[in-house]
C-alpha cells in the first residue's frame, strides 16, 4: 500500500494501518501454518496432514488477517491522536510490535509455562 513518507489524511492513515497489521499477522500465519503443519512431513517424520488441515488453515488466516486489520487500523489511529504525523515506517513497526506483543503475552499466560 502507497503512503507518503509523511501521512496527510486520516482515512488513507487507517485504512494503512489496517492492510499493515493485516500484512503482518498474515505473515505469522504463514510462518505458524509452515512449522506446526508443513514441517513434519518435510522432515520426514510419520505425519499426515487430514483432510480438515486446510479448512482450518483457511479459518487460521481469515481470523488473523481480520485480527491483524482491527489491531492495525487501532494502532494507527492511537498513533496519530498521540504523534499527529505517522510514516510508512512507524506503521509497519507499530504493526509488527503488536503482533509480538499479542504473542508473548499469549506465551505468559499458558499454564505450563508459568512453573
Amino acid at each position: 500500500m502507497s503512503l507518503p513518507e509523511q501521512s496527510a489524511s486520516t482515512p488513507r492513515l487507517l485504512i494503512a494501518g489496517a492492510f499493515h497489521g493485516a500484512l503482518a499477522w498474515c505473515v505469522y500465519a504463514i510462518i505458524e501454518t509452515f512449522a506446526s503443519g508443513l514441517w513434519p512431513l518435510l522432515t520426514g517424520r510419520d505425519s499426515v496432514l487430514m483432510p480438515w488441515f486446510w479448512q482450518g488453515t483457511a479459518v487460521l488466516f481469515a481470523a488473523f488477517a481480520g485480527v491483524g486489520a482491527i489491531i492495525g487500523l487501532a494502532a494507527s489511529l492511537i498513533l496519530k491522536l498521540l504523534h499527529g504525523r505517522i510514516s510508512r515506517t512507524t506503521l509497519s513497526s507499530a504493526a509488527v510490535g503488536f503482533l509480538a506483543l499479542a504473542f508473548s503475552a499469549n506465551l505468559l499466560l499458558q499454564p505450563e509455562l508459568q512453573r
